[in-house]
Parts: structure tokens; sequence; C-alpha cells
């Protein structure tokens, strides 16, 4: 029997080239899971702001039928109910196709990865090839692989309606702590620490309040997924609340921080 592959179409090049740099730079992080959420947006939905993770805190503004696809990654996420560390999460959209699968699913970073970089070398393939030889559009159709892999920190869902707005920070500020943090970490660590050590310190560090709600696990998550820079230092970072989250949202993307005792 034939079966019709689930895919998400990201529509430009320059969408699939973001979206690899955004894996990219999630691999540091170890992480073996890649969490994407699609939802379509229709003109009720918008006014409504079922989706506004999405849209900088409201849906306003979102054509009709248009549809979204969120990125989700660990930066930081507890391997066992000992670990101390919180879970926060890089948030990054994309427009898509309103033909694109409805997923809500976790998967392989490597399997994505690999489906990514096919998709670039044909564009570039294309893009150096003429006209006669390579006729029609870029092909951004990203096939999803055959299965998911579940994995403990997607287990809740991040909120899609009930976002406030509590108030905003410097940039400026979350950028010293980030390099502060990152400075006392590597302070911290012996010369050839183990797991448990490394991990000991990284929440030590990482988890200490710096404003309610918010660790500096946080600051660290925004400028390592290139959300946050030096340039961007007299910015300010918006900061939403719902139940049981806090996001920080900046215009390139968003970490959300999940309060573990969920």
């Amino acid at each position: 029997m034939f079966t019709v592959k689930p895919a998400i179409d990201l529509l430009t090049e320059t969408a699939v080239a973001d979206l690899r740099l955004f894996m990219a730079r999630q691999a540091q992080f170890n992480g073996a899971a890649i969490w994407f959420i699609t939802r379509k947006l229709g003109a009720c939905v918008a006014r409504a702001g079922l989706f506004d993770p999405l849209q900088n805190g409201a849906a306003g503004g979102v054509a009709d039928g248009r549809a979204k696809l969120a990125v989700i990654a660990p930066v930081f996420a507890p391997q066992s109910l000992l670990q101390r560390i919180p879970t926060v999460l890089a948030l990054k959209t994309f427009e898509i196709s309103q033909q694109s699968a409805a997923v809500n699913e976790t998967y392989e970073t490597g399997a994505i990865s690999e489906r990514l970089a096919r998709l670039a070398r044909g564009c570039a393939g294309q893009n150096q090839g003429s006209d006669a030889q390579h006729s029609g559009e870029c092909n951004t159709e990203l096939v999803l692989p055959p299965a998911p892999l579940p994995v403990a920190w997607a287990g809740i869902t991040p909120p899609f309606r009930g976002w406030q707005q509590t108030g905003i920070v410097a940039a400026a500020s979350l950028l010293t702590v980030a390099r502060e943090g990152s400075a006392q970490v590597a302070r911290l660590l012996p010369e050839q620490p183990g797991s448990a050590i490394t991990e000991k310190i990284r929440a030590q560090v990482w988890g200490a309040q710096v404003l309610p709600g918010v660790p500096a696990g946080a600051a660290f998550a925004l400028t390592a997924m290139g959300f946050l820079s030096d340039t961007a230092a007299d910015a300010v970072v918006t900061l939403y609340s719902a139940p049981g989250w806090v996001r920080l949202q900046t215009e390139s993307g968003a970490v959300l921080i999940r309060n573990n005792a969920l």
C-alpha cells in the first residue's frame, strides 16, 4: 500500500538555512531530539491569540489560513528527578505551507539534520546550474522521519494561550549574566571533571535565579542559540508568563523556562 510521508514545506531556501543553523547551535548541547509543532492560523484563531508564543505575545496580524512551525530544542533539561537544573527550551518559528503535515512530535536530531542538508545541497546545485538544466523552484519540503523519538523533556507542551506580558529586561544585563556564568563554570570545573561534577556545577551556576522564575541559564540560552548578541546590547527582551512557564522573547526567537514542579 502506498503511504504518503508527512512533510513540512519551509517555503524558502533561507528558511532551510535558518533551521540548519538553529540545529547546529543546538547540537552543542548534545540534544538527541528536536520538537516540531505545527499550527494553522485562521482569522478567529489569530484574534483569540491561541498561538501567541509565535507572535511576540499576540497572534494578531497573521493572515487567514497561514501556518506556522515551532521548533523547540532543549538547552538545559534534568535527566533525572535528582538533578536540580531547570528546564530551558529554545523556540524558533517558521512560516510554512498550509499543506504541511500537522505535527506535534519529537524527532531524532541527526535524522532531521541529514534531511535539511540534502535540501540545502539540492538548492545549491540548482542555483549553480543553468536554467535549461534546472527548471522550477528550489525544493524546500522537509520529509519527516518515519517515527518520532520520545523524550522526557517534551512531556509537557508549552501553552498556546494565556501568556501575559510581565515586563522587559535590558539585553545588556542578560548578556552580562551569560558571560559571567560561562566564566564561572570554566573556573569551577576541574581539569578532568566527571559527568556528575559537571552537571552539579552547571546546575549551580545556570540554575541561579536572576529574575523571578528566570534562571541564569535562560540568559545563556539566548546567547548560545543566537537570539541575543553583543550587537543587540541596547535592545530589550520582553518577559511573558503563563501557568508553570516563563518566556523571554526577542526578535530572533524565544527561550521558555518550565517550572519543573509541574
